[in-house]
């Protein structure tokens, strides 16, 4: 069945990513288009609550790299490039959603 919210993932990233180099543990590099934060940014948690995320995150369609996973890196155009600590869907219901990812730089 298909989700009112299917497709805008694509639109979104389309919007805000920009290309960067996507490196597996396995397998050879590719450029992808995804959303990338680097400074700290105030969040709400399931229960309402304010939290401040300081990590570095990357967004992505589900498509781009459905087998990213902990210990791939992902370097910028800038060149600065960052190692994948944890995965997780993002929570909108749409089938072609984003991953999240959590971030640790290892180089600038």
């Amino acid at each position: 069945m298909s989700s009112l919210f299917d497709g805008v993932s694509g639109l979104i990233n389309d919007v805000f990513g920009a290309p960067l180099t996507y490196v597996p543990k396995f397998g050879l590099p590719r450029e992808i288009r995804a959303i990338f934060r680097g400074s700290p940014v105030d969040l709400v948690d399931a229960d309402g609550v304010r939290v401040r995320d300081l990590g570095p995150t990357l967004r992505l369609r589900r498509g781009d790299a459905p087998d990213i996973g902990r210990g791939d890196q992902i370097t910028l155009s800038d060149g600065r490039r960052f190692e994948v600590d944890a995965v997780w869907p993002y929570r909108a219901p749409a089938s072609d959603g984003f991953l999240v990812c959590d971030l640790t730089e290892v180089s600038a």
